[in-house]
């Protein structure tokens, strides 16, 4: 317990189970919305932080577990607002009471934290997958802990960026869609202003982006339009096609991974989590211990 002196607090879990319950239900409206969910991680950093030092002396430790369970209900929310309303596009939510879809959300959390614990180290160290919004979560809390130029640069974006939404979104000074009103059957085109879509853009990377706007491009513009421009379907099973390609894609991805990186190394992956367990309680323990068992 030595170990987590100064990390597991009780301000720290008080802070991150408020923010948890407040981004819980606006990342259930904004995937809802927009069809899509950016993690709110750094968001929960650099309130985390701000919270914390607004209580007195903290580290990066205790801010690191207090924005983990504010933004764990973003992980949440992103699940069951991508699965839920299936019940409702089959006909099926009379059927459903609030007790069943507790248990799906309990039963959510528990399978994601095994499948968490038992795929991290193999995705994260030893393929060496890209994590772009947890690297960027991190440098969030030592710029933020640092303060100085840095940390102003942070604060001054992210108050930056509420002042432009809310003079979008209250006042309607800006306008939050452009060439909204371009007419095209079965596609809705526009330019949506979001600083955090932009945000994300840099995030992910120009290639991510490309990819993602190429797909769009593809589906809405090719499929859509100029299937239906020559006569190969109508609008509505145009739309229905680029749905189903979308959802295809994903459940093949996710097929694709578990076939290649799980399945053949399954036993292998719950040997080396249960070596990391064994060796996080030896750290916790003593660090003399763990020095001698990692020689």
């Amino acid at each position: 317990m030595q170990a987590l002196k100064g990390q597991l607090t009780l301000r720290g879990v008080a802070i991150g189970c408020v923010g948890c319950a407040i981004i819980t239900a606006a990342s259930a409206y904004t995937a809802l919305k927009m069809g899509a969910l950016p993690w709110p991680i750094i968001f929960a950093a650099i309130i985390s932080l701000f919270f914390l030092k607004a209580l007195g002396h903290t580290n990066l430790s205790e801010a690191n577990v207090t924005h983990t369970v504010m933004s764990a209900g973003a992980m949440v929310a992103g699940g069951l607002a991508f699965t839920i309303p299936g019940a409702w596009m089959l006909g099926h939510a009379a059927e459903i009471d609030w007790f069943q879809m507790l248990a799906v959300a309990l039963a959510g959390v528990v399978l994601g934290l095994v499948c968490t614990a038992l795929l991290r180290r193999h995705f994260i160290e030893d393929a060496e997958l890209e994590y772009p919004i947890g690297q960027a979560a991190a440098q969030t809390l030592v710029a933020g802990d640092s303060g100085g130029s840095t940390g102003k640069k942070l604060f001054g974006a992210m108050g930056l960026a509420g002042l432009f939404t809310a003079l979008r979104d209250g006042l309607g000074a800006i306008p939050s869609l452009l060439f909204g009103n371009v007419a095209l059957p079965g596609v809705a085109f526009g330019v949506y202003l979001s600083p955090m879509l932009l945000a994300v853009g840099f995030l992910v990377g120009t290639g991510a982006v490309a990819v993602w706007f190429a797909g769009a491009l593809i589906g809405n513009f090719g499929i859509v339009v100029g299937g239906t421009a020559a006569g190969l379907w109508d609008v509505a099973a145009a739309q229905g096609i680029v749905s189903s390609l979308g959802m295809g894609v994903m459940m093949g991805c996710g097929v694709g991974v578990i076939a290649k990186n799980i399945l053949p190394k399954a036993v292998s992956l719950v040997r080396d989590t249960r070596g990391s367990v064994a060796v996080a309680r030896v750290e916790a323990a003593s660090p003399t211990a763990a020095d001698e068992a990692a020689a």
